[in-house]
């Protein structure tokens, strides 16, 4: 079955952290319709000066927060002990779980572009044991289905695998397609899958996704895509949690308690289960 169009959206500037020019997607507005995708953020700037102030230290809990340097790089660092760099065509995999507090900032380049969001964890995993993770671009795979280059980042696509979290499952694919080409991706059917255009323009089952947005797609087993201009686009699929999101800033639990609850051992120094 063809999987559609549901909605759509375009995003507003911000600046985040430090004073980092920001286009945020998916924010609390729209996380009922993207479950589990809570945010999604995109970086695209050829004037370091928007975006090496970087992002100070936050403490995370109960989300895994999946980066994807497209091109670039960016150093990060967290209580866990790692101390990093993500380079073109890596994804950074930070598992928060029960606490970590991390630090990011890219690096001056000629041209930043990088994919930024938060995917929900279920309540009963909220408080698992945080962990770190870069797939690096050796572990990526590069493949074509009819007129589209993919490079499978991470999870399936079809007998291909790619790295996978404990956590909920997650499809992510960067794809570049020709103007005038089309492509039949299959997807399973009980993924939650959105499409993110960065550059280019897309008719997807007839609809057309212009560049700089994000389109959450009906339920199905197929995405029927057609360029109308030279485009490169994310693909990304997971399972909706269908739970309750209490948001604390970078602290997303189930109940009002827990949000407060991390708070309290923010303050007490005990918020930190797991340390370096």
């Amino acid at each position: 079955m063809q999987r559609d169009v549901i909605t759509k959206v375009t995003g507003f500037k911000v600046m985040d952290g430090a004073g980092v020019q920001t286009l945020r997607l998916l924010a609390m507005n729209t996380m009922k319709d993207f479950d589990p995708y809570l945010t999604l953020d995109y970086f695209d700037s050829t004037n370091p000066a928007e975006y090496q102030a970087g992002f100070p230290g936050q403490p995370y809990r109960g989300i895994e927060v999946i980066t994807y340097v497209r091109s670039g790089s960016m150093r990060h660092r967290d209580t866990l002990g790692n101390d990093t760099t993500v380079n073109a065509g890596e994804v950074e995999y930070v598992t928060a779980g029960s606490g970590m507090v991390q630090t990011a900032a890219f690096t001056p380049t000629e041209h930043l572009q990088s994919v930024k969001f938060w995917l929900n964890m279920p309540d009963s995993e909220k408080m698992d044991d945080p962990a770190y993770r870069i797939i690096r671009k050796e572990e990526t795979k590069e493949l074509m289905i009819d007129d589209a280059k993919i490079t499978l980042l991470a999870g399936t696509l079809g007998e291909h695998q790619g790295y996978q979290s404990s956590h909920l499952p997650l499809d992510l694919y960067d794809v570049e397609m020709a103007a005038g080409t089309s492509a039949a991706i299959p997807t399973p059917e009980d993924r939650s899958v959105m499409i993110f255009v960065m550059n280019g323009s897309l008719e997807v089952s007839g609809t057309a996704v212009p560049e700089k947005t994000v389109a959450k797609l009906s339920q199905g087993d197929v995405i029927n895509l057609k360029a109308s201009a030279d485009t490169s686009f994310l693909i990304v699929g997971s399972l909706a949690t269908n739970e309750r999101v209490v948001w604390g800033n970078t602290i997303i639990m189930t109940s009002e308690r827990d949000v407060e609850k991390a708070y309290n051992e923010l303050e007490k120094g005990t918020f930190l289960k797991v340390k370096k």
